[in-house]
Protein backbone atom coordinates (compact mmCIF):
# COMPACT_ATOMS: atom_id res chain seq x y z
CA UNK A 1 0.00 0.00 0.00
CA UNK A 2 1.43 3.38 -1.00
CA UNK A 3 0.99 5.99 1.73
CA UNK A 4 0.33 9.52 0.47
CA UNK A 5 1.68 12.07 2.93
CA UNK A 6 -0.18 15.09 4.26
CA UNK A 7 1.37 18.60 4.16
CA UNK A 8 2.25 18.26 7.86
CA UNK A 9 4.05 14.97 7.23
CA UNK A 10 5.91 16.37 4.23
CA UNK A 11 7.12 19.28 6.37
CA UNK A 12 8.50 16.78 8.90
CA UNK A 13 10.16 14.75 6.16
CA UNK A 14 11.73 17.92 4.83
CA UNK A 15 13.28 18.50 8.26
CA UNK A 16 14.73 14.98 8.30
CA UNK A 17 15.97 15.41 4.75
CA UNK A 18 17.83 18.59 5.63
CA UNK A 19 19.70 16.73 8.38
CA UNK A 20 20.86 14.23 5.75
CA UNK A 21 21.91 17.09 3.46
CA UNK A 22 23.99 18.64 6.25
CA UNK A 23 25.80 15.33 6.67
CA UNK A 24 26.79 15.36 2.99
CA UNK A 25 27.97 18.95 3.29
CA UNK A 26 30.37 17.86 6.04
CA UNK A 27 31.49 14.61 4.41
CA UNK A 28 32.53 16.46 1.27
CA UNK A 29 35.11 18.33 3.38
CA UNK A 30 36.63 15.35 5.21
CA UNK A 31 36.79 12.53 2.66
CA UNK A 32 40.42 12.22 1.63
CA UNK A 33 43.16 9.60 1.37
CA UNK A 34 44.02 8.12 4.77
CA UNK A 35 40.65 8.53 6.48
CA UNK A 36 38.97 5.36 7.73
CA UNK A 37 35.44 4.39 6.81
CA UNK A 38 34.65 4.26 10.55
CA UNK A 39 35.74 7.88 10.97
CA UNK A 40 33.43 8.87 8.12
CA UNK A 41 30.53 7.09 9.83
CA UNK A 42 31.41 8.63 13.21
CA UNK A 43 31.37 12.14 11.74
CA UNK A 44 28.04 11.46 10.05
CA UNK A 45 26.53 10.19 13.29
CA UNK A 46 27.82 13.22 15.19
CA UNK A 47 26.07 15.58 12.78
CA UNK A 48 22.83 13.57 12.79
CA UNK A 49 22.67 13.59 16.58
CA UNK A 50 23.55 17.30 16.75
CA UNK A 51 20.15 17.95 15.15
CA UNK A 52 18.44 15.70 17.74
CA UNK A 53 17.88 13.06 15.06
CA UNK A 54 18.95 9.43 15.14
CA UNK A 55 20.92 7.42 12.54
CA UNK A 56 18.23 5.30 10.89
CA UNK A 57 20.49 2.46 9.81
CA UNK A 58 22.18 1.84 13.16
CA UNK A 59 20.78 -1.43 14.49
CA UNK A 60 18.40 -1.81 11.55
CA UNK A 61 17.96 -5.59 11.29
CA UNK A 62 21.29 -5.83 13.10
CA UNK A 63 23.29 -3.45 10.88
CA UNK A 64 26.33 -2.24 12.84
CA UNK A 65 27.02 1.14 11.25
CA UNK A 66 25.50 4.60 11.61
CA UNK A 67 25.65 4.87 7.81
CA UNK A 68 26.67 2.57 4.95
CA UNK A 69 30.17 3.29 3.60
CA UNK A 70 30.89 1.36 0.40
CA UNK A 71 34.26 1.59 -1.38
CA UNK A 72 35.04 0.94 -5.06
CA UNK A 73 33.47 -2.40 -6.05
CA UNK A 74 31.18 -2.50 -3.00
CA UNK A 75 27.78 -1.60 -4.38
CA UNK A 76 25.83 -1.11 -1.13
CA UNK A 77 25.68 -1.87 2.60
CA UNK A 78 29.38 -1.46 3.37
CA UNK A 79 29.93 -1.69 7.15
CA UNK A 80 32.22 1.05 8.54
CA UNK A 81 35.58 -0.29 9.70
CA UNK A 82 38.32 1.48 11.66
CA UNK A 83 40.93 -0.57 9.81
CA UNK A 84 39.71 0.29 6.28
CA UNK A 85 41.54 3.43 5.14
CA UNK A 86 40.71 5.18 1.89
CA UNK A 87 43.40 5.49 -0.77
CA UNK A 88 44.08 8.02 -3.49
CA UNK A 89 41.90 7.17 -6.49
CA UNK A 90 39.19 5.33 -4.54
CA UNK A 91 35.52 6.18 -4.81
CA UNK A 92 33.31 5.86 -1.73
CA UNK A 93 29.52 5.78 -1.46
CA UNK A 94 27.98 7.13 1.74
CA UNK A 95 24.36 6.11 2.22
CA UNK A 96 22.82 8.17 5.03
CA UNK A 97 19.51 7.85 6.86
CA UNK A 98 18.27 10.20 9.58
CA UNK A 99 15.09 9.84 11.61
CA UNK A 100 13.69 13.04 13.12
CA UNK A 101 10.32 13.47 14.83
CA UNK A 102 9.26 10.06 13.59
CA UNK A 103 10.06 10.57 9.88
CA UNK A 104 13.00 9.42 7.77
CA UNK A 105 15.27 11.08 5.25
CA UNK A 106 17.44 8.79 3.09
CA UNK A 107 20.04 9.67 0.46
CA UNK A 108 23.42 8.62 -0.90
CA UNK A 109 26.41 10.28 -2.53
CA UNK A 110 29.49 8.71 -4.10
CA UNK A 111 32.63 10.79 -3.49
CA UNK A 112 36.02 10.83 -5.18
CA UNK A 113 39.00 10.24 -2.90
CA UNK A 114 41.76 12.57 -4.04
CA UNK A 115 42.41 12.44 -7.77
CA UNK A 116 40.45 9.67 -9.47
CA UNK A 117 40.62 8.23 -12.98
CA UNK A 118 38.56 9.69 -15.79
CA UNK A 119 36.74 6.36 -16.06
CA UNK A 120 35.73 6.53 -12.40
CA UNK A 121 34.71 10.18 -12.70
CA UNK A 122 32.56 9.37 -15.70
CA UNK A 123 30.81 6.57 -13.80
CA UNK A 124 29.95 8.95 -10.96
CA UNK A 125 28.75 11.61 -13.37
CA UNK A 126 26.52 9.29 -15.40
CA UNK A 127 25.02 7.76 -12.24
CA UNK A 128 24.07 11.18 -10.94
CA UNK A 129 22.81 12.34 -14.33
CA UNK A 130 20.51 9.34 -14.53
CA UNK A 131 18.88 10.38 -11.26
CA UNK A 132 18.18 13.89 -12.51
CA UNK A 133 16.95 12.69 -15.88
CA UNK A 134 14.50 10.40 -14.09
CA UNK A 135 13.18 12.89 -11.55
CA UNK A 136 12.74 15.51 -14.28
CA UNK A 137 9.80 13.38 -15.44
CA UNK A 138 8.06 13.34 -12.07
CA UNK A 139 4.61 14.85 -11.75
CA UNK A 140 1.19 13.49 -10.83
CA UNK A 141 -0.09 11.06 -13.45
CA UNK A 142 3.16 9.51 -14.68
CA UNK A 143 3.90 5.84 -14.07
CA UNK A 144 6.64 4.58 -11.81
CA UNK A 145 7.99 2.61 -14.75
CA UNK A 146 8.74 5.90 -16.52
CA UNK A 147 11.27 6.72 -13.79
CA UNK A 148 12.83 3.26 -13.89
CA UNK A 149 13.10 3.36 -17.67
CA UNK A 150 14.85 6.75 -17.65
CA UNK A 151 17.48 5.49 -15.20
CA UNK A 152 18.02 2.30 -17.19
CA UNK A 153 18.21 4.03 -20.56
CA UNK A 154 20.77 6.67 -19.58
CA UNK A 155 23.09 4.23 -17.86
CA UNK A 156 22.92 1.52 -20.51
CA UNK A 157 23.41 4.06 -23.31
CA UNK A 158 26.63 4.99 -21.54
CA UNK A 159 27.82 1.39 -21.32
CA UNK A 160 26.92 0.61 -17.71
CA UNK A 161 24.68 -2.01 -16.12
CA UNK A 162 22.22 -2.02 -13.22
CA UNK A 163 22.08 -4.83 -10.66
CA UNK A 164 18.50 -6.07 -10.50
CA UNK A 165 18.50 -7.11 -6.84
CA UNK A 166 18.53 -3.60 -5.37
CA UNK A 167 15.90 -0.91 -5.76
CA UNK A 168 14.62 2.40 -4.49
CA UNK A 169 11.56 2.52 -2.28
CA UNK A 170 8.80 4.53 -0.74
CA UNK A 171 9.68 6.28 2.52
CA UNK A 172 8.00 8.04 5.42
CA UNK A 173 7.63 6.94 9.02
CA UNK A 174 9.33 3.71 7.94
CA UNK A 175 12.64 3.58 6.09
CA UNK A 176 11.14 1.23 3.51
CA UNK A 177 7.56 1.61 2.35
CA UNK A 178 5.75 0.72 -0.84
CA UNK A 179 6.35 1.04 -3.71
CA UNK A 180 9.63 -0.58 -4.58
CA UNK A 181 11.35 1.35 -7.40
CA UNK A 182 13.52 -0.73 -9.76
CA UNK A 183 16.27 0.91 -11.77
CA UNK A 184 15.07 -1.10 -14.76
CA UNK A 185 11.60 -0.85 -16.25
CA UNK A 186 9.21 -0.10 -19.06
CA UNK A 187 7.46 3.26 -19.54
CA UNK A 188 3.75 3.31 -18.86
CA UNK A 189 3.92 0.49 -16.29
CA UNK A 190 3.60 0.37 -12.53
CA UNK A 191 1.71 2.58 -10.07
CA UNK A 192 0.58 6.05 -11.12
CA UNK A 193 2.21 8.84 -9.09
CA UNK A 194 0.01 11.09 -6.98
CA UNK A 195 0.72 14.33 -5.15
CA UNK A 196 2.13 13.62 -1.69
CA UNK A 197 3.89 10.36 -2.51
CA UNK A 198 7.42 10.28 -1.04
CA UNK A 199 10.03 8.20 -2.84
CA UNK A 200 13.70 7.35 -2.37
CA UNK A 201 15.05 7.09 -5.91
CA UNK A 202 18.52 5.59 -6.12
CA UNK A 203 20.42 4.51 -9.22
CA UNK A 204 22.97 1.85 -8.26
CA UNK A 205 25.24 1.44 -11.24
CA UNK A 206 27.96 -1.05 -12.22
CA UNK A 207 30.91 -0.23 -14.44
CA UNK A 208 30.94 -3.80 -15.71
CA UNK A 209 28.49 -6.66 -15.39
CA UNK A 210 25.52 -6.50 -12.97
CA UNK A 211 26.09 -9.69 -10.96
CA UNK A 212 26.79 -9.23 -7.24
CA UNK A 213 27.99 -11.36 -4.33
CA UNK A 214 27.17 -10.90 -0.65
CA UNK A 215 29.95 -11.05 1.91
CA UNK A 216 30.14 -13.39 4.90
CA UNK A 217 28.85 -10.60 7.15
CA UNK A 218 25.50 -10.93 5.36
CA UNK A 219 25.49 -7.25 4.39
CA UNK A 220 28.38 -6.15 2.18
CA UNK A 221 27.39 -6.41 -1.47
CA UNK A 222 30.29 -6.48 -3.96
CA UNK A 223 30.36 -6.57 -7.74
CA UNK A 224 31.21 -10.10 -8.78
CA UNK A 225 33.61 -8.92 -11.50
CA UNK A 226 35.46 -6.60 -9.10
CA UNK A 227 34.84 -3.48 -11.15
CA UNK A 228 33.68 -0.14 -9.80
CA UNK A 229 30.14 0.71 -8.75
CA UNK A 230 28.39 3.98 -7.97
CA UNK A 231 25.29 4.97 -6.00
CA UNK A 232 23.32 8.23 -5.97
CA UNK A 233 20.05 8.76 -4.07
CA UNK A 234 17.64 11.40 -2.84
CA UNK A 235 14.29 11.42 -1.09
CA UNK A 236 11.69 13.31 -3.15
CA UNK A 237 8.04 14.23 -2.77
CA UNK A 238 5.60 14.45 -5.67
CA UNK A 239 4.07 17.94 -5.75
CA UNK A 240 1.03 19.25 -7.61
CA UNK A 241 3.21 20.37 -10.52
CA UNK A 242 6.32 18.19 -10.29
CA UNK A 243 8.59 17.23 -7.42
CA UNK A 244 10.72 18.52 -4.57
CA UNK A 245 14.03 17.00 -3.47
CA UNK A 246 13.98 16.81 0.33
CA UNK A 247 17.59 15.71 0.90
CA UNK A 248 19.38 18.67 -0.68
CA UNK A 249 20.16 21.89 1.14
CA UNK A 250 17.37 24.41 0.61
CA UNK A 251 19.85 27.28 0.86
CA UNK A 252 23.25 27.35 -0.78
CA UNK A 253 25.22 24.27 -1.75
CA UNK A 254 25.75 22.66 -5.13
CA UNK A 255 22.66 20.82 -6.32
CA UNK A 256 24.26 18.62 -8.94
CA UNK A 257 27.87 18.53 -7.89
CA UNK A 258 29.27 16.17 -10.47
CA UNK A 259 31.74 18.80 -11.58
CA UNK A 260 33.59 17.91 -8.36
CA UNK A 261 34.13 14.40 -9.69
CA UNK A 262 35.49 15.70 -12.97
CA UNK A 263 37.76 18.17 -11.20
CA UNK A 264 39.06 15.29 -9.10
CA UNK A 265 39.91 13.48 -12.33
CA UNK A 266 41.97 16.46 -13.50
CA UNK A 267 39.55 17.78 -16.12
CA UNK A 268 40.02 21.42 -17.11
CA UNK A 269 36.25 21.91 -17.06
CA UNK A 270 33.28 19.82 -15.97
CA UNK A 271 32.20 17.15 -18.39
CA UNK A 272 28.71 17.84 -19.68
CA UNK A 273 25.90 15.55 -20.74
CA UNK A 274 26.43 16.79 -24.32
CA UNK A 275 30.07 15.66 -24.38
CA UNK A 276 30.95 12.61 -26.49
CA UNK A 277 30.84 9.43 -24.40
CA UNK A 278 34.11 8.01 -23.12
CA UNK A 279 34.00 4.25 -23.53
CA UNK A 280 34.86 2.10 -20.50
CA UNK A 281 38.16 0.25 -20.74
CA UNK A 282 36.52 -2.95 -21.95
CA UNK A 283 34.03 -1.21 -24.24
CA UNK A 284 30.31 -0.66 -23.76
CA UNK A 285 28.26 -3.31 -22.01
CA UNK A 286 24.58 -3.60 -22.91
CA UNK A 287 22.05 -5.94 -21.37
CA UNK A 288 18.60 -6.73 -22.66
CA UNK A 289 16.05 -7.29 -19.92
CA UNK A 290 12.49 -8.51 -19.99
CA UNK A 291 9.68 -8.16 -17.47
CA UNK A 292 10.45 -11.72 -16.38
CA UNK A 293 14.04 -10.73 -15.68
CA UNK A 294 12.85 -7.83 -13.60
CA UNK A 295 10.46 -9.66 -11.33
CA UNK A 296 11.93 -13.15 -10.95
CA UNK A 297 15.16 -14.60 -9.68
CA UNK A 298 16.52 -18.14 -10.06
CA UNK A 299 15.74 -20.40 -7.12
CA UNK A 300 19.42 -20.80 -6.27
CA UNK A 301 19.73 -17.04 -5.69
CA UNK A 302 16.75 -16.58 -3.41
CA UNK A 303 18.42 -17.40 -0.10
CA UNK A 304 21.24 -14.96 -0.88
CA UNK A 305 18.71 -12.35 -1.93
CA UNK A 306 16.85 -12.54 1.36
CA UNK A 307 19.99 -11.67 3.24
CA UNK A 308 21.26 -9.00 0.89
CA UNK A 309 17.97 -7.15 0.55
CA UNK A 310 17.34 -6.51 4.22
CA UNK A 311 17.99 -2.77 3.83
CA UNK A 312 15.92 -2.36 0.70
CA UNK A 313 13.27 -5.03 1.35
CA UNK A 314 12.63 -5.29 -2.38
CA UNK A 315 10.26 -7.91 -3.69
CA UNK A 316 11.25 -10.04 -6.68
CA UNK A 317 7.68 -11.19 -7.31
CA UNK A 318 5.57 -9.61 -10.01
CA UNK A 319 2.99 -7.53 -8.20
CA UNK A 320 -0.18 -5.68 -9.19
CA UNK A 321 -0.22 -1.90 -8.97
CA UNK A 322 -0.06 -0.77 -5.34
CA UNK A 323 -3.22 0.71 -3.82
CA UNK A 324 -2.91 4.22 -2.45
CA UNK A 325 -3.75 5.24 1.10
CA UNK A 326 -4.00 8.90 2.06
CA UNK A 327 -3.30 9.92 5.61
CA UNK A 328 -6.09 11.79 7.33
CA UNK A 329 -5.23 14.77 9.49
Amino acid sequence: MIIVKSPREIALMREAGQVVAKVFEKLATIIRPGISTQTIADEAEKIIRSYHASPTFLGYNGFKGAICVSVNDTLVHGIPNKHHFLKEGDIVSCDVGATLKGYVGDACRTYPVGKISKEAARLLRVTEESFFKAVALIKPGIHLGDISHAIQTHNEENGYSLPREYTGHGIGQALHEDPYIPNIGEPGTGPVLKEGMCLAIEPMVAQGRPEVIVGRDGWTVNMKDGRLSSHYENTIVVTSTGYEILTMLTQGGNKNGYYLYEAAAGSRRPLRASDPPVEPQDGPVHFHRTERDLHHRPAENRQEDRRSLRLHEASHRKRPADPVHRHQE
